[in-house]
């Protein structure tokens, strides 16, 4: 039930500033339904206020690694600062478990700067990487590649 609101969240608020959620709401949840192991362990966060579900994000444990994958607030609820007060209790789990590394995956001041300003303001440290390429292995790559390119997801 959690993961239905949560999803709804993310939803509503890529609607709202109008960008396309990477990846979908059954991947994400089948992510999430993955017994854990030693190596990898997928992971929800929400926030309430006042009992109502206003924020989550979920996380991606890879041995000591943690990736943020997917999150979202609702924006009505921005002055209660949910989405730090989820950060933190993310980090402060991290803490507990022997996790290292905390990767927020990314960030594009030009294209989303309150994300940028968001992700900085976590105090961890920027890490440039080269742009990725793809390169197709089989033809089904091919195909898969040059619709990437096509659809414009892909450069």
């Amino acid at each position: 039930e959690d993961y239905a609101i949560f999803a709804s969240i993310c939803e509503n608020l890529s609607r709202q500033k109008g960008f396309e959620l990477a990846g979908s709401s059954p991947l994400i949840q089948e992510v999430l339904s993955t017994p854990p192991n030693q190596h990898l362990e997928a992971r929800l966060f929400v926030a309430q206020y006042k009992g109502k579900i206003v924020g989550g994000l979920t996380v991606l444990r890879c041995g000591q690694g943690l990736h943020y994958i997917w999150g979202a607030t609702d924006r009505q609820y921005s002055k209660q600062q949910v989405g730090k007060a989820i950060q933190w209790k993310v980090m402060q789990w991290a803490a507990l478990n022997g996790i290292t590394r905390y990767d927020l995956e990314g960030i594009d001041p030009d294209v989303n700067p309150g994300v940028a300003r968001f992700k900085r303001e976590m105090g961890g440290r920027e890490v440039w990487l080269y742009k990725s390429h793809a390169k197709p292995l089989n033809l089904r790559g091919k195909f898969l590649l040059l619709a990437g390119k096509v659809s414009g997801r892909l450069s």
